[in-house]
């Protein structure tokens, strides 16, 4: 006897801390939705081992009674009830949770509670027999009393319920919550089991089950230590499924959830509607089988961020793809569509809008310009004063043109829905923008540094060659006296960054994030512009399949950056 009373005092250190620290950090989240059911649970759990363990140290037999009744048989009449409510709210039943609807769930557990803490606690176990091994107390049996079965039935019936939503939980959760579904799931089966053997094992009932052996004390053991994988390594408390699920199902947008084959995992309401299938039909189909032109474009969307427009019937839809990451890499995708129809038209008006305008502009400009030119050239003697009218005429009709340009180039990037890509030569199309500049390197006693070769890179020459002089024109503006403007490229993995970098006063924070607006300028007191070149940099670039960007300190300069996809390891 005295080994069991050693193996059940053994099962009780180990019980006790762990429901302890499982009970602790459930406390210290439990402002977090669904916590605080959870925490109720597990202070049931570890009030009932703890009482246990201190029923046994006794010291006198009115002392271990007393820990049973009414302390340990209080957590024991609870804890069915909370685990309902945890699991409810686990998986997304929290209607069931409503005053009005859980109160009458509480009636026989309210009524065991007043039974357990008055004299009237005869009538739910009437005595406790212990054996006393030195200065410790055994609980061996019980005599229970008639409303002990109703609190049983009950509390199995709850525990039922219970256990079958977190089943049922586990088939429609998607990888990561359905590993903590199951760790849960289990956790609970195994200490329910272990508490109808325990209950087998009363010898007043006929039970020869291992009567010696506290079976509960040893499943709440085990369970402990699935409890905190679930806590610790699949970071249960931090991520609840029901949470999930109500910021999923109430997005405007809609998001289908892939597999690693390509199937449908999950769904929310706005993809249902626009497939045309429930969630019941959709799951574990092929997409390609339920969207043909979506899959088509997810299929073709590879790198994490990207995004396409997809044209379904008379909406235009943007689709965006972000991989799902588990612990042994990426286990799915999520494809999120928005619809643009209407922010599709506007830009297409606006378009349509500003070419027009350009075009109307464009052909009155010439003819000034062409006038003053004749002028110029025609020998005719003009004072002074006459030809700096003249030259302001000019320069003020460059700069229109320029802008005119500027507004038919955003236009062009805007309209074009795909762009056919190719190796570019990327040295010819530098030595082109150098070329361009060629006379204000010369007015300013600029000095452009470059590398001696670049890595391949795919995109549209025409465009790529747009973004490389407006970086430049940018860093000859602002690059210092006399500008000095270094240029370079550096390979990543899946692209080619490259980058312009100058020796100006640099800019704050701020206006590095304003700076790649439309109609921002980066001084406006103190240099020309219009505020078009770099908003038309970062349409090209997403255009291309890359990113724009400025990393800069105030005082330091500045390095503006684009990124391509690369193309393969040879440098022109």
């Amino acid at each position: 006897m005295n080994w069991v009373l050693a193996a059940n005092i053994g099962l009780s250190f180990v019980a006790v801390p762990i429901t302890v620290a499982v009970c602790y950090a459930a406390w210290r989240r439990r402002s977090a939705p669904g916590i605080l059911s959870f925490f109720l649970m597990m202070a049931n759990c570890s009030v009932w081992v703890i009482s246990d363990f201190l029923s046994t140290l006794g010291p006198t037999e009115r002392v271990a009674f007393a820990w049973q009744i009414p302390i340990r048989m209080s957590a024991v009449s609870l804890l069915p009830l909370f685990f309902l409510a945890f699991s409810l709210e686990y998986t997304g039943n929290s209607a069931w949770l409503r005053p009005r609807r859980f109160v009458w769930l509480t009636i026989l557990p309210i009524i065991s509670q007043v039974l357990i803490w008055t004299p009237l606690h005869p009538q739910f176990i009437r005595s406790i027999e212990f054996a006393h091994i030195g200065p410790f107390f055994l609980r061996q049996g019980a005599t229970l009393g008639p409303w002990f079965p109703i609190h049983r039935a009950y509390s199995y019936a709850l525990v039922g319920v219970s256990l079958l939503l977190l089943f049922a939980q586990i088939f429609r959760s998607f990888h990561f919550y359905r590993r903590q579904a199951i760790i849960l799931f289990l956790g609970m089966l195994l200490a329910v089991s272990a508490n109808a053997i325990a209950n087998l094992s009363i010898p007043q009932l006929g039970g020869t089950v291992a009567p010696w052996l506290d079976w509960t004390l040893a499943s709440f053991t085990i369970s402990g230590i699935a409890w905190s994988w679930a806590l610790f390594r699949v970071r249960f408390l931090d991520v609840m499924p029901f949470a999930l699920d109500a910021v999923f199902d109430s997005m405007n947008d809609a998001a289908i959830v892939l597999d690693s084959a390509g199937r449908i995992a999950d769904l929310n309401p706005a993809a249902s509607w626009l497939l045309g299938r429930t969630r019941m039909e959709a799951v574990g189909v092929a997409l390609p089988e339920v969207a043909e032109d979506i899959a088509a474009v997810v299929d073709r969307l590879d790198l994490p961020g990207q995004r396409a427009e997809i044209a379904v019937g008379d909406r235009v839809l943007e689709l965006r793809i972000s991989p799902l990451d588990g612990p042994r890499g990426v286990v799915g995708r999520l494809a999120v569509l928005r619809d643009v129809t209407e922010r599709v038209q506007l830009t297409r008006e606006l378009d349509a809008y500003a070419r027009t305008v350009a075009h109307d502009l464009k052909n009155p400009l010439t003819v000034v310009a062409g006038y003053v030119e004749v002028i110029q050239t025609s020998g005719v003697p003009l004072d002074q004063q006459t030809q700096g009218y003249l030259a302001r005429i000019a320069d003020t009709s460059n700069t229109m043109a320029r802008i005119i340009n500027e507004l038919l180039l955003l236009a062009r990037v805007r309209n074009v829905a795909q762009v056919k890509t190719t190796q570019l030569d990327m040295a010819r199309i530098v030595a082109n923008v150098v070329e361009r500049f060629g006379s204000e390197i010369q007015r300013t006693g600029a000095e452009i540094v470059g590398p001696p070769a670049w890595p391949s890179a795919r995109g549209y020459g025409a465009w790529v060659e747009e973004i490389w002089a407006n970086y430049v024109s940018n860093a000859l503006k602002y690059g210092g006296t006399p500008p000095r403007v270094e240029i370079g490229a550096t390979e990543n993995s899946n692209t080619v960054r490259f980058w312009v970098r100058d020796h100006g006063p640099g800019m704050s924070d701020e206006a590095s994030v304003r700076v790649f607006k439309e109609f921002e300028r980066l001084n406006g007191e103190h240099a020309e512009g219009h505020g078009l070149g770099l908003s038309i940099v970062t349409r090209i670039v997403r255009k291309l399949g890359g990113e724009a960007g400025v990393t800069t300190k105030l005082g330091d300069g500045c390095t503006f950056w684009f990124t391509l996809p690369r193309d393969r390891d040879v440098s022109t």
